[in-house]
């Protein structure tokens, strides 16, 4: 049983990872975006399988989290072709990717086989399901107005649930093993950027018609 759960988590985890190929709306975006998942993807199941060791987990955590967190912000600031191509996937689509956050359901599974410790499993699995399932809610009704105060309060629903299970993981020293070591390792800061892409689409300031296309009803 544990080796197809494990099987499906991973399917999973590289459908999530390439998603964003079906928005990119350039060849180079996607060039970048397979870069990216190469680059990372391999840093975290390295990471995750014990090649890179250190201790305690949450300083891996931070290593990764915090690299992928710094550099796609570094790339979106200082490169104008990945910031024009980001900032052509419709509003709409951004919140909707965080579907994927539904994958935190696997901390569950991960807890009832003894590999994730269960305090941090129910509150990071609940909270990413709550917050997959509220994309999908938030996204449809974005098309009957009001897009961009919506897609802000999902976001800071999305960034609250990861600032509550990660001071939960570090105030009680959670143990995360198997497989599911790459969302927070991989999936979580994929997911962080998307929500920075949101609050880049919505600020005040921002008016041109370009946006204001893209952020239409597709």
């Amino acid at each position: 049983m544990q080796p197809f759960l494990h099987a499906a988590f991973l399917i999973c985890t590289a459908l999530i990872a390439l998603s964003p190929l079906m928005l990119a709306r350039d060849r180079g975006f996607a060039l970048v975006w397979l870069g990216w998942i190469a680059v990372w993807g391999t840093l975290a199941v390295l990471t995750a399988r014990g090649i890179f060791v250190f201790s305690p987990q949450v300083l891996r955590l931070a290593a990764l989290f915090g690299g992928q967190v710094t550099i796609g912000v570094l790339l979106f600031a200082m490169v104008p072709a990945v910031r024009a191509a980001v900032r052509r996937i419709p509003l709409d689509w951004l919140v909707r990717w965080q579907m994927a956050r539904v994958v935190g359901g696997f901390f569950l599974i991960g807890a009832a086989m003894g590999e994730v410790s269960v305090p941090f499993a129910l509150i990071a699995g609940v909270g990413d399901i709550s917050v997959g399932v509220a994309a999908l809610l938030t996204a449809r009704a974005m098309r009957t107005g009001h897009g961009p105060r919506l897609a802000v309060r999902h976001t800071a629903m999305g960034l609250t649930d990861f600032a509550i299970a990660i001071s939960t993981a570090i105030l009680t020293g959670a143990n995360i093993g198997g497989p599911y070591l790459l969302i927070p390792l991989f999936l979580v800061p994929m997911a962080v950027l998307g929500h920075l892409a949101v609050l880049d689409r919505v600020r005040p300031w921002r008016h041109d018609a370009e946006f204001r296309l893209a952020d239409a009803p597709q």
